[in-house]
């Protein structure tokens, strides 16, 4: 499943997208597929836990900070204590908040090329 689907194209990874803002979460989607990944959408925390469960092989997780239900935050203290997966915060909130000081953050709003190159740096890094 690590096949590229073009030339020069990484190889496809799954990620899944967390965002509950359709206007945010339908470019993310879009802009990750063209690029040749698999994208896995869930619009809150709780769905995106379904998901997982679902899915085991989800290379990365692309999520909202506050979100209704389930916030990015703790979906992702959720995920972390049964596996490891890189995660990449997307925060419309542009003063850091404490509990994201050693996450990768992503301010709202990003261009498509930031988006990609955020997703393939947490994707070599693994972390």
């Amino acid at each position: 499943a690590t096949t590229p689907t073009r030339p020069g194209a990484p190889p496809s990874a799954t990620l899944l997208v967390v965002e509950d803002e359709p206007h945010v979460r339908r470019p993310v989607e879009l802009t990750l597929a063209r690029a040749g990944y698999r994208v896995l959408i869930a619009s809150d925390g709780e769905a995106a836990l379904s998901v997982t469960r679902q899915n085991a092989s989800i290379d990365l997780v692309l999520t909202d900070v506050v979100m209704p239900r389930m916030g990015g935050v703790d979906l992702v203290r959720h995920l972390r204590a049964s596996r490891q997966v890189p995660v990449v915060f997307m925060s419309g909130f542009h003063e850091r908040q404490a509990d994201l000081a050693d996450e990768e953050v992503l301010s709202k709003p990003f261009a498509p090329g930031v988006l990609l190159a955020r997703v393939s740096a947490a994707l070599r890094r693994g972390t």
